[in-house]
């Protein structure tokens, strides 16, 4: 998979965008998750926690947009992962990076470089919920309109 505009960093938790780190556990949420098949995208659309906002953060919503998807993986929450906290939790990313292609791994990752052994992107978040996308490519697409 190719990372056209931004790049994944180290801690497995951040990106870097135009100059500016865009931490995905602390200040953004997950809120939406939109698959076209027919169209072969997926969207992972995040917005900023309202009482973390980065004040020279731009923008306040943005879109990690993969193109040329050929398949999508999702696992559940874990079974043991507390139900009252399930709603507050479910948008927060855990963890982030490349994996490989195997559905049935879908509890960690392998790096923050792109490599053809490693194809997918994979975002764990904290409830244990997990997203893994085979893709050519991945976009930030930056939005400040409503979700």
């Amino acid at each position: 998979m190719q990372l056209l505009n931004f790049t994944l960093n180290e801690d497995l938790i951040s990106l870097t965008y135009q100059g500016q780190e865009i931490d995905l556990h602390n200040a953004w949420e997950l809120v939406d998750i939109r698959h076209d098949e027919s169209r072969q995208i997926v969207e992972l659309c995040f917005t900023q926690y309202t009482d973390r906002r980065v004040p020279h953060a731009v923008p306040e919503r943005l879109t990690l947009l993969f193109r040329q998807v050929v398949h999508v993986f999702y696992q559940g929450h874990d079974k043991d992962y507390p139900e009252a906290l399930i709603k507050q939790d479910q948008g927060t990313i855990d963890i982030m990076g490349f994996s490989d292609g195997d559905p049935g791994r879908m509890d960690s990752v392998a790096g923050h470089m792109p490599r053809p052994e490693l194809p997918a992107l994979i975002g764990i978040l904290v409830t244990g919920s997990a997203i893994k996308i085979v893709a050519g490519t991945v976009e930030i697409v930056p939005s400040d309109a409503p979700a």
